[in-house]
């Protein structure tokens, strides 16, 4: 090789180099952090994990939140610090949102992965496991822009009225209808929704939302009517569903998981339904799909 050669190969390479690692570590500078034990009063620095926001709601209220990656440490979170059963976590525009940290990482490939531990919970009232004080929707989003949600384990919302929405979506309540143009999930994986209750949608309520999630799970939630584990109505959206568990959910009509394609689809790739309750008739609705029930309406 000559000298020549040299420089310009060189630079190449760093430059090859330096757009990898620009791809999968953000600046440190484009991060929020949050960590359930930092000490209270993360200031609106917040450059790093030292001073972390203690509340993840606080993070979703700073003003860089539709511009940068929210990571989230293992804790206990909770809308809201009342028992004001409205509040919730509302993800922002174009929010990107990182859970399972163990709060020293300077990498999101280096996430410590502890989804399990890093609760986001509708327990508002104090009262140990679900009840009827416990927050609407412990998650909602309803606003456009490319999201990512990844890492969470969700749990204790009841949406149990049937007034002003309160009955969709106990664990995480996602509609589009109202955006115009619907919700888009780049990414949404490594969630669990355990021990959530609504009318319609125990887990997880999606109307109108491209959601592409993966390697999620849907355990013990309940609907008073559709759709225990989750309820779909995917309207132009094409999903898919990968590697993912509904376990011990029930309701009268798709105990894991209801479906109304309108009039794309939705894919299912190793997904496992076990133990899924479709519950006796209560409200003159046909009971039905244990598993599943998937229905196509007016295509």
């Amino acid at each position: 090789m000559s000298e020549s050669q040299f420089p310009a190969r060189f630079l190449r390479f760093t430059l090859l180099i330096g757009l990898c690692f620009s791809l999968s570590i953000p600046a440190m500078s484009q991060v929020i952090y949050v960590d359930a034990d930092a000490p209270a009063g993360g200031t609106s620095q917040n450059d790093d994990w030292t001073d972390a926001y203690p509340e993840f709601r606080d993070a979703l209220l700073d003003p860089r939140s539709s511009s940068h990656q929210i990571w989230v440490a293992e804790g206990i979170y909770k809308p809201t610090s009342t028992t004001d059963r409205t509040q919730t976590f509302s993800i922002p525009i174009g929010g990107r949102i990182y859970g399972g940290f163990r709060g020293d990482e300077t990498s999101l490939v280096d996430r410590a992965g502890l989804f399990a531990t890093t609760i986001l919970s509708g327990d508002i009232d104090g009262t140990p496991g679900l009840s009827d004080f416990d927050s609407f929707h412990v998650v909602t989003a309803s606003n456009i822009g490319n999201l990512e949600f990844d890492g969470f384990t969700i749990r204790n919302g009841n949406a149990n009225q049937s007034t002003l929405g309160n009955g969709f979506g106990g664990g995480m309540y996602v509609n589009g209808l109202t955006s115009g143009s619907g919700i888009i999930f780049k990414r949404f994986r490594n969630c669990t929704f355990v021990d959530n209750r609504a009318l319609y949608g125990g887990g997880l309520y999606a109307e109108r939302v491209l959601l592409p999630f993966s390697h999620c799970n849907f355990i013990n939630n309940t609907a008073a009517f559709e759709g225990g584990g989750a309820w779909f109505k995917t309207r132009q959206f094409g999903n898919y569903a990968h590697n993912v568990t509904f376990s011990r959910n029930r309701a009268q009509r798709g105990g894991g998981l209801y479906i109304v394609n309108t009039p794309s689809y939705t894919e299912f790739a190793n997904c496992k339904f076990v133990g899924n309750l479709a519950t006796s008739n209560t409200a003159g609705i046909i009971v039905g799909g244990a598993g599943a029930w998937i229905e196509n309406v007016g295509y």
